[in-house]
Order: structure tokens, then sequence, then C-alpha cells
């Protein structure tokens, strides 16, 4: 089975926020038909075959630059396939204005960093998933109060055992330079 080294690359034309992901085969130096859209503040996390980014649904023809992005999206694309095809991983219909992020630990976990409106209260949540398959559940590791002066970042792992920073409880984080 042969190995073919690609590159994801993050476009951005005229200065606008929206991204559009393309794969650069670095051994022929030619695009793949790959072409990602609507793509805004999202990393990929490669895995195999594909990688995992967040979009946003397309906004209404003529609007791409003046819309609200609504409704960020996980997906999985799987490389020489077009995007209609990917698969959806994670969307929270609840909270149209959210952005997700993404991590990965080691070379099995995928970690989808998002938020939940429940009860008039925002709860940031901190999902993990396998990364080795695109229809494993999701599961949350962590659930807080949103508080825009807590942050989480997962460190590591072990065992479903997690090695987290945080500022929460700090002594000092409310503090000003």
């Amino acid at each position: 089975f042969p190995v073919t080294i690609v590159l994801a690359i993050s476009l951005s034309k005229s200065g606008s926020e929206w991204k559009e992901i393309r794969i650069l085969n670095l051994e022929t130096k030619k695009l793949l038909k790959d072409h990602l859209r609507w793509i805004k503040l999202s990393n990929v996390i490669w895995n195999n075959n594909g990688f995992y980014y967040s979009r946003f649904e397309a906004p209404p023809i003529g609007e791409e630059k003046i819309a609200q992005n609504q409704s960020s999206q996980i997906y999985f694309h799987q490389m020489n396939t077009i995007q209609d095809d990917d698969k959806l991983i994670y969307e929270q219909k609840n909270i149209p204005l959210g952005v997700f992020n993404l991590q990965s630990i080691g070379n099995s976990s995928l970690l989808i960093y998002g938020a939940e409106f429940i009860n008039e209260k925002y709860i940031q949540k901190i999902y993990k998933k396998s990364l080795n398959n695109v229809l494993d559940t999701l599961y949350p590791i962590i659930s807080d109060e949103y508080n825009n002066n807590y942050s989480y970042n997962i460190l590591a792992e072990n065992n479903q055992s997690y090695l987290v920073s945080t500022n929460r409880y700090a002594p000092y984080r409310d503090w000003e330079t």
C-alpha cells in the first residue's frame, strides 16, 4: 500500500474570515479534488485516510460576507471525496452561535471543546471520542457553568484519567494587568 504525503492548506480569499481547505500532494505538487468550504476558526485533526474539522452552514447566496455565522458542526472528511459526503460527527442546534474547537490527545482520542445552553445558563463542555471510529459516541469529560474567567485545557490522558490545566479555583484568576 503506497503512502502519499499530503498537506492540508487553509486558504482565505480577499481577506475574508471564511476559509477553504485544499489538500496538496507534496510528491506531485498538485491539489487533490478535496475542496472544503464554509470554514472559520478550525484546525484539522488527521486520522488515517481523512481528518476531522469544524464548519458552518453555508450562508445565503450573496450574503457570504455579511451573514451571521450559524450552526457550527464537526465533520469527518475522507480523502478523495467531496464535502457533501462528509460524515457529521457533532452539532448543537440549541446553540446556533456556538463554535467548537478540536484537539487530539495521542493517537487515539479527539477532544471537542464547546458549550451547551441549559436552564438559562451556558455550560462549558469538553467531549471525547475515539479517533479511530468515526461512529463512536461522544463522552463528556468536563462540564462546568460558563464563565469567561475559567479555562480548561486537556494536556494528557491515561486510562480515562486526564491531566487538566485550568485556572478554576486559582486564587488570583481575576487579577488585571
